[in-house]
């Protein structure tokens, strides 16, 4: 079971992992057309530099998950290495309920903020500007399951009075 639920995640990380790269590289196309467009055909197309804006947004959010799963952002590690396990795990508790208040606010503003653009339309190809963001409330749900994943592996760090947590992190 252990071993099922970590291949999952893993699945799951190399998906979204992907799912950025392409994009990535659909924003870096969408640019070098741009480039080509403007400056050796003399053509305009505003499409490429919308949808380089909307692929560029999904990123950024989509990105974000990602770093909240790796937890790549800020922390203040050198402070809490010096606690014992069991009051390091509760800041770590703490830490994530943040976590997931802040998705969850992404999770609610951005669904209103979506249902606020359905009749905003885009420019160039007149379709609802509310595509540009459904990756909020997407990517708050990602966001509050990491966190909730990481809150049941540090609760089960207090109860087996080991790190856990160094384990469910690793993505191999």
């Amino acid at each position: 079971m252990k071993e099922r639920l970590r291949k999952m995640d893993r699945a799951f990380i190399n998906l979204q992992n992907n799912v950025c790269a392409i994009i990535f590289f659909i924003i870096f196309f969408l640019c070098l057309l741009q480039i080509l467009f403007r400056n050796v055909i003399y053509v305009r197309a505003p499409w490429t530099e919308e949808f380089a804006r909307v692929g560029l947004i999904y990123l950024t959010f989509f990105g974000a998950a990602i770093g909240i799963r790796m937890r790549a952002h800020p922390s203040a590690d050198f402070i809490t290495k010096h606690l014992s396990l069991r009051v390091r795990m509760l800041v770590g508790i703490v830490g994530e309920l943040l976590v997931i208040a802040m998705s969850l606010v992404f999770v609610i503003s951005g669904y209103q903020y979506v249902l606020r653009m359905v009749n905003d339309h885009s420019t160039t190809y007149y379709y609802s500007k509310s595509v540009w963001y459904y990756c909020i409330p997407i990517s708050g749900l990602i966001m509050t399951g990491y966190g909730v994943r990481s809150i049941i592996y540090q609760v089960l760090s207090i109860i087996k009075k080991e790190d856990l947590t160094k384990e469910a992190d690793s993505v191999e």
